[in-house]
């Protein structure tokens, strides 16, 4: 009876082992997390944009394709860039599809007396 109880426990634990694996390995085809690494790609290409220092000229010139373009080379995805100030946006805002929409912001900082903060907000999907 003893040797049937501990078989019995020591398959309970193997199914919640089991169980638990596979939670924590479904957990990466989640399409949030793919969003979340597409998310850290288009700032990795901001970032990279704006230490070459062509990010904040782009900008401050509203040439939203550059923009698009630079990010389609790192990204196979559609790709919109608006810009927007403290209070209203500087260009218009692009027709989205109503599901799986990617939205980041980047802000460029203002130096004194030049220009004011600008705000890059690229939409992919």
């Amino acid at each position: 009876m003893k040797a049937q109880i501990h078989l019995l426990e020591s398959v309970i634990a193997i199914v919640m082992m089991t169980m638990i694996f596979l939670i924590i390995f479904s957990a990466n085809q989640n399409p949030q997390a793919t969003g979340d690494k597409n998310k850290y790609r288009i700032l990795v290409a901001l970032e990279k944009l704006d230490e070459i220092g062509e990010l904040r000229t782009y900008a401050l010139e509203k040439n939203s394709s550059y923009i698009e373009n630079y990010l389609k080379e790192y990204l196979p995805l559609e790709i919109k860039v608006a810009f927007f100030n403290l209070t209203s946006n500087l260009t218009s805002i692009p027709i989205l599809p109503e599901e799986n929409v990617i939205t980041l912001s980047y802000y460029l900082a203002g130096d004194y007396g030049k220009f004011k903060p600008l705000e890059v907000r690229v939409y992919a999907w």
